[in-house]
């Protein structure tokens, strides 16, 4: 039993510090990326002002045209950011598979259009744990005010409890006296019908004031109780809004320790622009030299499993 417990505990520390060290791994390439594209935004600034698109790759040791990045510049600084990757894999140990010329046409392509557009956007940084911390903080922002209006929502179902409950008390107690007075307006038609006949108009406008009274009490009741009713609805319903809120905002801490997965896109939904479809066309074109017919179909067969989402 204790070894049991023993390895439960070794395997649940080495899955959490593998979790978070992923995590903010991840975080720290978001944060590098941001600023890394910054930092290319500001740098292509200077080259836009001096030139305006490239010298044609093949007009290599040709003199370029005014406005265009001369292509020995571009070609030397790609070749060189290149052997400097094959470089750092040789000593770190790792494979390096990246073809130059497949390497230096994506570069030249991206320079070109960068150069020419100044299409260089950078997406607002959001690390994951900052997206969960914007919406926990919503949340529990949210979650506050909730129980701030329940709050004052249960002071409001005790008033009007109170008053409901006075208001009940109220017409009890009138509803007793009235009978009292109506009784003993009888009785005294009964004991002395001479004198109750002649003070008659007296007495009917004594009923009729204590059955005023009456009805005076049982309305007020009335109001009082369908108020409280009212209240209490206000009350339940603040109370599930609240509950409802502890359950999204437990979700959503939740998700620091069980990130979501972004989902695949469905290909069949997918529409291409121009520029990506002429582009590709050129890489299928670049591999079509140096792969057979049958390894193309079986890579397009591993692209659309890979992108095509599951159906649950």
């Amino acid at each position: 039993m204790t070894n049991k417990i023993e390895k439960v505990t070794l395997d649940t520390t080495a899955t959490l510090t593998a979790f978070l060290t992923a995590l903010d791994a991840a975080d720290v390439a978001e944060t590098a990326r941001f600023n890394n594209t910054e930092s290319a935004i500001q740098l292509l600034k200077p080259l836009r002002a001096q030139y305006a698109t490239l010298q044609d790759g093949r007009s290599k040791g040709k003199k370029p045209a005014a406005g265009e990045l001369p292509a020995v510049i571009y070609f030397e600084v790609i070749e060189s950011i290149y052997n400097n990757k094959k470089r750092i894999a040789e000593e770190q140990k790792l494979d390096f598979t990246l073809n130059y010329g497949h390497y230096r046409d994506f570069q030249v392509k991206s320079l070109k259009y960068y150069i020419e557009t100044g299409d260089l956007l950078n997406n607002k940084k959001s690390t994951l744990q900052e997206r969960v911390m914007v919406a926990i903080d919503r949340l529990e922002k949210k979650l506050k005010a909730e129980q701030a209006k329940l709050e004052k929502a249960k002071i409001d179902a005790d008033k009007a409890k109170a008053k409901a409950d006075k208001a009940a008390a109220d017409k009890a107690t009138t509803t007793a006296k009235v009978e009292a007075i109506i009784d003993d307006v009888h009785q005294f038609f009964d004991d002395n019908p001479e004198g109750a006949d002649a003070i008659k108009e007296e007495l009917f406008d004594t009923i009729t004031a204590a059955e005023f009274l009456q009805k005076n009490a049982v309305e007020t009741d009335n109001k009082a109780q369908t108020e409280k009713a009212q209240t209490e609805k206000v009350q339940a319903k603040t109370e599930k809004t609240v509950d409802d809120l502890t359950v999204k905002l437990e979700k959503a801490k939740a998700k620091l320790s069980a990130p979501k997965a972004e989902p695949k896109p469905d290909l069949s939904n997918v529409e291409f622009s121009k520029d990506c479809r002429a582009e590709m066309l050129d890489v299928l074109e670049t591999l079509s030299k140096d792969y057979s017919d049958v390894e193309l179909l079986c890579l397009a067969s591993l692209i659309r499993k890979r992108c095509t989402p599951s159906k649950a």
